[in-house]
């Protein structure tokens, strides 16, 4: 598939001072430049950092306050199967050239060869609360429930427990790479987490992993979820969301989405 959908969100519940952000999860893929693969195909999380940066220079979207960058972001040169493990270096680079502020929970198909030379502006969570300029409150946990043998994962007590440790510090966004199902509309996902975030959370959960192919915003208890991989037709094409924020509050309230389009 070629094309790369974005959407749109209006949220309240923001600070006041803040303009906007962009979500995304799960660009396992390269650049389409013909037929034939070349070896030269940059990562999705290239090119979309540079649409972004065109979006906004038109002032087709807003400046950026933040990215918010659930995982997955690899797939191989030629992108011979579904779920390439590699460095995301170059995604990360790229996507720190359009805001002060990108932060990044790993997924389970990305490895970091050089953390320490990450820009400053990139914070990669793994159980860590942080405060963004604007004053927004975010926390993260990487990685999904699975074999901690196997890449990038966690026995389900485990997992909840870095996870509860960050919901009880009430941030404004949960930024996660393993999600919770949506049960009411029978769609995959752990519901250890779901059960979690319903009975334990008010903010706003950002997640991916799991492919959703429509309806991607949930309500869970007193807050709400949005998966990032969905919507589209394949696993190998860009979801991402830019949230607006036109009608900002002291943002004392957690954050809600109040319309997408």
């Amino acid at each position: 598939m070629r094309s790369l959908p974005f959407h749109r969100a209006t949220a309240e519940g923001l600070p006041a001072s803040f303009n906007a952000l962009a979500c995304m999860s799960d660009l396992q893929g390269r650049e389409y430049l013909s037929g034939t693969f070349r070896g030269s195909e940059r990562l999705l999380g290239e090119t979309v950092a540079e649409k972004l940066l065109s979006m906004i220079s038109v002032k087709e979207i807003p400046a950026l306050d933040a990215l918010l960058v659930a995982g997955d972001l690899y797939d191989y040169p030629d992108c011979r199967k579904p779920g390439g493990t590699g460095d995301i270096s170059d995604a990360l680079h790229a996507l720190s050239a359009v805001t002060p502020d990108t932060l990044c929970v790993l997924g389970n198909h990305d490895i970091l060869s050089s953390p320490e030379s990450l820009p400053a502006g990139i914070q990669i969570l793994d159980g860590q609360t942080v405060t963004l300029r604007s004053g927004l409150r975010v926390g993260g946990v990487s990685g999904i429930i699975g074999d901690p043998k196997r890449h990038n994962r966690r026995s389900e007590p485990d997992f909840l427990e870095i996870m509860e440790t960050v919901t009880r510090r009430n941030p404004d966004f949960l930024l996660l790479h393993q999600g919770p199902e949506d049960i009411h509309n029978q769609r995959l996902g752990d519901p250890a987490v779901a059960l979690s975030l319903e009975t334990g959370f008010r903010g706003l959960t950002i997640f991916g992993h799991t492919h959703w192919p429509r309806d991607f915003l949930i309500d869970l208890g007193d807050g709400q979820a949005v998966n990032v991989d969905s919507p589209g037709n394949s696993h190998n094409t860009v979801r991402s969301m830019t949230t607006g924020n036109p009608a900002a509050t002291s943002g004392k309230s957690p954050p809600r989405v109040a319309g997408l389009y």
